[in-house]
């Protein structure tokens, strides 16, 4: 699929990368800590917790459109059930502002994350997460089922593929949403990760006539203190319907 930028921002796209760019060579530099970590999240991360260990993964987030802004917060809860079972719980509000009004509105969900297969000579490492929004209104928030498959290859010691291909039912409408995501990622030291990637999903705002939203994802993770890491990154919007998003994450476990 051809990604291009709108050639009228090219000059503030280009500004935003080497800002993050001059960010991302400045912690490269940074002395080395000795300790390892995760890449988290449902978008790569192939692992499933220990059993008994608890995770809680914070996200905040500012999407720039051309007409409004979206702040979101976003809180996933992570338990370790069993070998190779995680339950998880999600909840994000969200708050669209334009000229004329402001609008909020908050969700939640519950799954069970399974992993599947580890990194082998010629397949990749599987795991699949089964989730579900909790809705008391289904005419404002339908029900919506889902299946999440994750991905991981390892091509050296410290360079692998990874993403996600995510089908979620809108059981009202009948209708399907897509999600995928396909990263590059680097463990650059033993306490940063850097990562480039694609992502794309369907759009709920049809802006513009235009049903998908695509980005161009830069983003990092780095060991703060045992137990918590930060994950910055930010996502470059590659068509009309894409605003940029800054997002900041906060992780923390609790167990091995």
């Amino acid at each position: 699929m051809k990604y291009s930028l709108p050639t009228n921002n090219i000059n503030d796209y280009m500004s935003r990368i080497f800002t993050f760019l001059l960010l991302s060579v400045f912690l490269f530099f940074a002395p080395s800590i000795t300790n390892a970590q995760n890449r988290p999240y449902d978008n790569g991360e192939i692992m499933v917790l220990s059993k008994g260990a608890f995770q809680s993964d914070n996200y905040y987030s500012n999407n720039s459109f051309k007409e409004s802004t979206q702040h979101n917060l976003s809180t996933l809860f992570r338990y370790g059930l069993a070998k190779n079972f995680q339950l998880q719980f999600g909840w994000s509000a969200q708050k669209d502002k334009t000229d004329i009004k402001n609008v909020s509105s908050e969700t939640a969900n519950v799954g069970l994350k399974i992993h599947l297969t580890n990194d082998s000579k010629f397949l990749p490492a599987l795991s699949a997460v089964i989730s579900t929004n909790l809705t008391f209104d289904p005419d404002k928030n339908p029900f919506s089922p889902s299946i999440n498959m994750l991905y991981e290859k390892y091509i050296s010691s410290n360079l692998n593929l990874n993403g996600n291909f995510q089908l979620t039912l809108n059981e009202q409408s009948g209708d399907f949403r897509t999600n995928y995501a396909f990263n590059l990622e680097a463990d650059v030291t033993n306490w940063q990760t850097t990562y480039v990637g694609l992502r794309g999903n369907s759009d709920p705002f049809q802006k513009e006539g235009s049903t998908y939203q695509q980005h161009l994802e830069i983003g990092m993770l780095f060991w703060v203190y045992d137990g918590i890491v930060l994950y910055p990154f930010y996502d470059i919007g590659l068509n009309d319907s894409s605003g940029d998003i800054f997002n900041l994450g906060a992780l923390f476990t609790l167990g091995k």
